[in-house]
């Protein structure tokens, strides 16, 4: 069923190695379905504000960056990919830390291109804010990211 599915997401959402974040909460899918879980599971922590969320972030990016490099996977646009990418110009411009851009970028989107905007902006956009290097990889995969994705991680997970 469509709830054992969601469960499932969820709890493997919980095994992801890294953050797994969404915002722009309140008008999405994943909040109802976390909201749902909630209430059964009686947790209260279980979202994040986007304060919150950013501030967990970026201790989270502060910490590990200098170790490893790190990528971001962004499924579709607006600003709910433009908040999380944004964590590395905020670090380095507001608080003043030394931190290593995003190692490379990738966008699944069913956006038109258009310049300038949250969802349809090319990734080369992001270097003027601070988000990416000129010689970060970047990569947009232009299709349905409900069939897409799914391919990706079972390539990526080995499975």
């Amino acid at each position: 069923s469509l709830a054992e599915l969601e469960e499932l997401a969820f709890a493997a959402g919980g095994e992801v190695v890294g953050p797994f974040l969404t915002s722009a909460g309140a008008d999405s899918r994943q909040h109802l379905h976390r909201s749902r879980h909630r209430r059964r599971h009686q947790e209260i922590h279980t979202v994040r504000t986007g304060i919150e969320y950013m501030r967990d972030l970026a201790n989270w990016y502060t910490s590990t960056a200098p170790k490893t490099s790190i990528g971001f996977f962004q499924i579709g646009g607006g600003i709910a990919g433009d908040m999380p990418i944004c964590v590395v110009p905020m670090v380095q411009q507001d608080l003043k830390r030394d931190v290593p851009l995003w190692g490379y970028f990738c966008q699944i989107s069913d956006s038109t291109t258009s310049y300038g905007s949250y969802s349809g902006a090319i990734p080369n956009e992001k270097i003027t804010w601070g988000k990416l290097a000129v010689d970060t990889p970047r990569y947009v995969i232009e299709s349905d990211a409900t069939i897409v994705a799914p391919l990706i991680f079972a390539y990526v997970l080995n499975q």
